[in-house]
């Protein structure tokens, strides 16, 4: 098991994620891959495959939302369970 943690910068905080960071969010769900949204990042626990795919997906385009293509930065830290 695997789990990568990210984190979309500028992150302004308050209430409810910026948009990009949101879109990044619904478009790994939308995969079909949980994510557990904390206060700093985000982070998916899963085979290495899964965790994989859910960075490569939350780094593409989804339509029209650009996901961490819009975050000036993006922190990812992929670890072992």
């Amino acid at each position: 098991m695997f789990r990568a943690e990210f984190s979309i910068y500028p992150f302004l905080g308050g209430e409810a994620p910026p948009d990009y960071v949101q879109a990044a969010i619904d478009a790994v769900r939308a995969a079909g891959i949980d994510v557990d949204v904390g206060l700093l990042g985000e982070s998916v626990t899963g085979e290495l495959d899964t965790v994989l795919e859910a960075i490569r997906v939350a780094a593409a385009r989804r339509g029209r939302a650009a996901t961490l293509s819009q975050g000036s930065r993006a922190a990812v830290v992929l670890s072992r369970c």
